[in-house]
């Protein structure tokens, strides 16, 4: 049985749905052989990362422009349909919401929330007409759909019920990398690199769009700098790419005076992001709308306390692990994080049940549900 797994989204933008692809890639490719099977990765030439090669998995490069949307468009709906006939394969896992619709083999589909039907109020224009359109078409292509949570599978069968029974949850994994980091010489380094201060900080991690609601965020630091005073010492420190919020952001910042205590980094690389997570006193997660959420997973593995929205796939995965409070309500936002810097037994407790929660979720249990999903394919009658 031969899988090609379209890896045609990793070119120049990162986020969330492209780490996702590129962790279930290496874990695929370090997973144990079946008898006859065998798994092809797709990526554009401009994907930066070297090849992943295993007894089992290759990596095949295509020169195609993948980060100009319309010509990576064009490559997955007309090109893509006759490279699987080409390559002699069994199976073509579209992993990243879009299926290749005259695909003349059987369709595994990856979709990882609704945010352009459910929120559409949060979606760049260009997602929204793109994925509004294909989604519906791609969903009825698909043979198994997989989906990272029951919040997302939920919201999919709801908006599509045909997809009830072809519907499958296979959640996230935590990279290994991520992990407590208690090197001096590593915090300088950042500290230096990213141009950080030394004092203490909060922390909050994603692109910086209206959805991850980080205004909320923002005035409740305002709030505890007003209530607390100078024995406020915290800062807060903003982890992501720059995103439709970012200019209201500053703006409030400046309005409020606060431009000595919040700090952007922009992207800061994977590699680095175990020791911010492992410098931050508390991490806080108050996006409106996830359809997983990895952030929290990934300040959990590195020892940090977290405090995350009670809503959507946030709600449903920190449960066990993370003080939860309303995403819009500033007022808890603040006593929650004044709770979890001052209250010593319940930080232990949180970081505690974060170790444990984080640990159930690993990229090899990922990869081994999702060659299951392929078998369950292959045994398709058709």
């Amino acid at each position: 049985m031969k899988i090609i797994l379209n890896g045609l989204l990793l070119n120049k933008r990162y986020s969330g749905v492209e780490s996702s692809i590129e962790n279930l890639a290496l874990s695929l490719s370090r997973h144990r052989k079946e008898t006859d099977e065998t798994i092809e990765f797709l990526v554009p030439y401009e994907w930066k990362h070297s090849d992943i090669v295993s007894e089992n998995f290759s990596t095949y490069r295509l020169h195609v422009k993948a980060h100009i949307r319309l010509l990576r468009i064009i490559f997955e709906q007309f090109i893509l349909p006759a490279l699987v006939i080409k390559r002699a394969a069994d199976i073509l896992h579209c992993p990243a919401y879009i299926a290749s619709l005259l695909s003349p083999i059987p369709v595994v589909l990856s979709v990882y929330d609704c945010h352009v039907f459910t929120c559409p109020q949060f979606c760049r224009i260009t997602n929204l007409l793109h994925y509004r359109l294909m989604l519906p078409f791609s969903l009825k292509k698909a043979s198994i759909i997989i989906v990272p949570s029951r919040h997302t599978m939920n919201e999919l069968t709801c908006l599509f019920p045909h997809t009830k029974d072809i519907c499958r949850i296979i959640p996230l994994g935590i990279s290994p990398l991520f992990k407590p980091i208690i090197s001096v010489q590593g915090k300088q380094r950042i500290l230096r690199t990213y141009s950080l201060p030394a004092s203490p900080f909060i922390l909050t991690v994603g692109r910086i769009d209206r959805r991850k609601n980080i205004l909320t965020l923002l005035k409740a630091f305002k709030l505890l700098k007003k209530n607390k005073g100078d024995s406020f010492i915290h800062k807060l420190l903003i982890v992501g790419p720059k995103g439709d919020a970012y200019k209201e952001l500053v703006s409030f910042i400046k309005n409020a005076g606060l431009e000595k205590e919040v700090f952007f980094t922009g992207f800061i690389p994977s590699a680095d992001m175990p020791i911010i997570y492992s410098m931050a006193d508390c991490f806080i997660f108050l996006s409106f709308h996830e359809g997983f959420g990895l952030p929290p997973l990934e300040a959990m593995s590195c020892g940090t306390p977290v405090i995350a929205s009670n809503t959507t796939a946030v709600g449903e995965i920190t449960k066990e692990a993370a003080l939860q409070v309303t995403p819009d309500d500033l007022q808890k936002a603040a006593e929650a994080i004044e709770t979890v810097l001052s209250q010593k037994t319940l930080r232990e407790n949180l970081i505690a049940r974060g170790f444990t929660l984080a640990s159930k979720y690993t990229w090899e249990q990922n990869a081994q549900l999702t060659k299951q999903i392929y078998h369950e394919v292959k045994h398709i009658k058709r």
